[in-house]
């Protein structure tokens, strides 16, 4: 069921705003490094759907918050790190899915890139616990202040302690419970994290991206969903968009073979869906999927048909009608809007 998974949010395009200071660099920091305080769960444990992690003492005001971008590498498959292979940029699409065409969109450069937007993540919680380790955070030992988010149709509850803002936007942080929530405006949308950590060295990491920057340029316009677990080396990613080259399709990998299931984007039509199944090694390589990787944790993304400042965008031929749950018009209330427009009445200013 949607409404009742643990969270875990990226968003998009600007997110390194509202904490000021300087920017940490975020391209391969060491996740052990930046683990924050609280205690463990459980190894193999994953956090039930919809809560957090296990029960733990409030970390006091020094504790660091968790990088994302370290334990989604760990969980990703080796196939889909590197350089793309397969499809050139501006050939034709196929009918059928390439899975190199999906590896060189999501997961080396280009606006769509899963690493560039956790990068954008990074730096933001960089900037955090500078500010962290510079002065402390007492509003880190308030008790949390519980609120939802609702990300293309699902309910899921969220919590912060602290906030900061600029004139770009805001954020607001907590810890509990064990897992760290992170959600935060500026920009092209909303993002939020939470990072669970899963034995004695593993994280898991749950979330939603939004690009929305394509409302006013043309260019790519979307939501994009993943969940990684760095100890059980699981990972999966569930798009929709306009300019993403799928209208709606999902991704999983467990460490062995990568399934995919789509309907690639026409321009004015979406295919009917198509699926793959190569090794999780060499993605131009055929695997041997079963039961497993084609069952899916994350619900199916698809864009639904609509009219508006965007222009007119058929609806996805997956998961299809009436299961489609993205709206990209290019209105105040499409999807890549999910969360609070300002700090929740009760967090505390960061440095308070």
């Amino acid at each position: 069921m949607r409404d009742h998974r643990s969270l875990v949010v990226a968003s998009v395009l600007a997110l390194s705003f509202a904490v000021g200071g300087c920017s940490a660099s975020a391209d391969e920091p060491s996740t052990k490094a930046a683990a924050t305080s609280g205690p463990t769960a459980s190894p193999g444990a994953s956090p039930a759907p919809g809560t957090a992690g296990p029960s733990a003492p409030k970390p006091p005001s020094g504790a660091s918050l968790p990088l994302v971008t370290p334990p989604v590498r760990a969980a990703m498959p080796a196939g889909l790190a590197g350089s793309p292979k397969g499809l050139t940029k501006g050939a034709p699409r196929s009918l059928a899915l390439d899975p190199s065409d999906m590896k060189s969109r999501f997961f080396t450069e280009g606006p769509t890139s899963i690493f560039r937007l956790l990068a954008l993540v990074d730096s933001s919680i960089g900037e955090i616990n500078a500010r962290i380790a510079g002065g402390g955070a007492p509003c880190l030992a308030s008790e949390p202040v519980a609120y939802t988010l609702s990300p293309f149709g699902a309910s899921i509850p969220f919590f912060a302690q602290c906030y900061s803002t600029s004139p770009n936007g805001f954020v607001q942080f907590g810890q509990m419970n064990g897992s760290t929530f992170l959600y935060s405006v500026a920009g092209a949308g909303p993002v939020a994290v939470q990072v669970t950590p899963i034995g004695t060295e593993g994280y898991s990491v749950h979330a939603w991206m939004s690009i929305a920057d394509g409302k006013t340029t043309g260019g790519s316009y979307g939501v994009i969903e993943l969940l990684a677990d760095s100890q059980a080396h699981s990972f999966e990613l569930a798009v929709a968009g306009r300019g993403f080259g799928y209208c709606g399709a999902q991704l999983k990998s467990d460490g062995a073979n990568v399934y995919e299931v789509g309907s690639s984007d026409m321009g004015s039509t979406c295919n009917e869906p198509a699926t793959a199944c190569v090794s999780a090694s060499d993605v131009l390589v055929p695997g041997t999927c079963g039961l497993v990787v084609e069952k899916f944790v994350l619900g199916a993304l698809g864009r639904v048909a609509s009219a508006g400042a965007t222009g007119t965008l058929a609806a996805s031929g997956y998961p299809g009608e009436p299961l489609n749950t993205v709206l990209l018009d290019g209105s105040a209330t499409d999807s890549v809007t999910f969360g609070p427009a300002a700090p929740v009445a009760g967090v505390l200013e960061l440095g308070r």
